[in-house]
């Protein structure tokens, strides 16, 4: 038996469902890959604009998750990777060790102690220096969606 996904057309598509927290339908998203293009629509139950669009081209990265970029579902605007990156608490010049990351968001680039002038940061600085929020749908899925692939 062939099955949809395995033809020339079925690996140039791809589809999803989310569903919020309480298992509600809020979006569908689907993506057409072209040679050098990535087209993005996202339906949504929610919001003003019940369809938007997104296109990203070019080579050598993530181009779904840059054409998603910009666009909302559910509240949440989608981010490109490094789309976001939130400062460290209050009284801090960077994240301390030890420090949970907020949902949705990964640390990155972490300064040992007598190394903080090396990034423009007091010496005695130890900790992540940037907090990044998670980029594309994955982000949807850390804060409790599901995100189910349809195709």
């Amino acid at each position: 038996m062939v099955q949809v996904r395995e033809t020339a057309a079925g690996k140039s598509i791809s589809a999803w469902v989310i569903l919020n927290r309480k298992g509600v339908f809020v979006a569908r998203v689907q993506a057409h890959y072209g040679q050098s293009r990535v087209l993005v629509n996202v339906w949504t139950m929610t919001g003003d604009v019940p369809l938007q669009e997104g296109s990203a081209s070019g080579y050598g990265y993530d181009k779904f998750t840059a054409a998603l970029s910009g666009l909302i579902i559910d509240g949440h605007k989608m981010t490109d990777h490094c789309g976001e990156n939130r400062k460290p608490p209050k009284g801090h010049s960077v994240w301390p060790d030890g420090t949970k990351a907020p949902k949705g968001y990964r640390f990155g680039n972490y300064v040992q102690k007598g190394h903080g002038d090396l990034f423009g940061l007091p010496e005695d600085a130890e900790g992540w220096t940037d907090c990044w929020r998670i980029s594309g749908l994955e982000y949807l899925s850390a804060l409790g969606y599901q995100v189910i692939s349809a195709i």
